[in-house]
């Protein structure tokens, strides 16, 4: 499509009933298109819609472009519901789902809150010293002596000297306080930076563990490990996660489980999805969740500022058709 042509939709857009004018003169001129300027539709609040333009739009959408999504993507979405991942082929189909107003894909919080777990932990200072510097601090270093086999069920926490708190841990310039805006009520629920923390990171890394109770898993649903505080530009360091004692390893060398947040991913869930041979760890109602994080500077900031709590979430995945048969 022509720039200047894109150039005139966006403009029309801005003004009170802008997108009804759009969505009358656009067919004329693009007869083949479902839905001419999509992006420009897609992009929008439907609440700034007309009536007439509400009442198209809903089965535009479940009649031509949702299937045409389907058969155009099937290949992808097929491999990522096989892997019960959810990728980026499922995501663009739940975004055109949400338009139409169904949320039955939506990410939902399974199990506790991450203000409700109950966490063993301990906070020391590595013996392997790092410059502190804007940059992520993750790396090997020796846990305190007795603490060898802390991710493990065998692990005595108590008798190693570690002790119990809740999430969120936060350490922002020595204090314990909030990091960020996002809340609980805003935009940006999956964060979580602007609650209220609980527990004072006090020193640079940090091992945690907690038995953590959980409905059953399901086939036909997808399920995710979330850590709070970690959607923004350089915001705190990498965690490795061990489940009943698995390292879930990175497949590059070197990263953590899950890596240190980057501005490719500012203001997205940050986590990990637990694939199909994970799943096992589940079976019995309960995981032991074990990982470990590092103190950091803030973005353009000489000073710490970071924010940890987890949580697990569960999707229902969305079901597709079969394939059309050639007459």
């Amino acid at each position: 499509m022509p720039i200047i042509m894109r150039n005139i939709a966006s403009a029309m857009v801005i003004i009170p009933g802008g997108y009804d004018e759009l969505y009358r003169i656009a067919p004329s001129r693009f007869p083949k298109e479902a839905l001419p300027h999509e992006k420009i539709f897609f992009g929008a609040d439907v609440s700034d819609f007309g009536p007439e333009l509400k009442k198209a739009f809903l089965p535009i959408i479940l009649k031509e472009m949702i299937p045409a999504y389907i058969e155009k993507n099937r290949k992808n979405l097929e491999r990522e519901l096989a892997a019960s991942q959810p990728g980026r082929a499922i995501d663009g189909l739940v975004a055109l789902y949400k338009k139409a107003g169904i949320d039955d894909y939506k990410w939902k919080l399974h199990g506790p809150a991450r203000d409700k777990i109950e966490w063993q932990y301990i906070s020391f200072d590595p013996p392997e010293k790092k410059l502190w510097e804007a940059k992520h601090r993750f790396r090997k270093v020796t846990v305190p002596s007795g603490s060898e086999k802390w991710f493990t069920a065998s692990f005595d926490a108590k008798g190693a000297g570690w002790k119990n708190a809740k999430a969120p841990f936060a350490n922002f310039d020595g204090k314990l306080a909030p990091v960020g805006n996002c809340k609980a009520t805003g935009p940006h629920t999956f964060c979580g930076c602007g609650e209220k923390p609980n527990t004072f990171w006090e020193k640079e890394a940090i091992l945690m563990r907690a038995e953590i109770i959980l409905p059953a898993l399901k086939k036909g649903y997808a399920y995710r490990l979330l850590v709070g505080g970690r959607s923004h530009y350089n915001a705190g360091g990498g965690s490795d996660i061990w489940l009943d004692g698995e390292h879930l390893k990175n497949r590059r060398r070197g990263i953590a489980t899950i890596p240190g947040g980057s501005g490719r991913n500012s203001w997205r869930p940050w986590g990990v999805i637990i694939d199909n041979n994970h799943r096992v760890h589940f079976k019995d109602g309960k995981v032991l969740l074990a990982t470990n994080g590092f103190l950091r500077w803030g973005h353009r900031l000489k000073a710490i500022k970071c924010y940890k709590s987890f949580w697990f979430e569960v999707m229902k995945l969305p079901m597709l058709p079969p394939i059309k048969q050639l007459k």
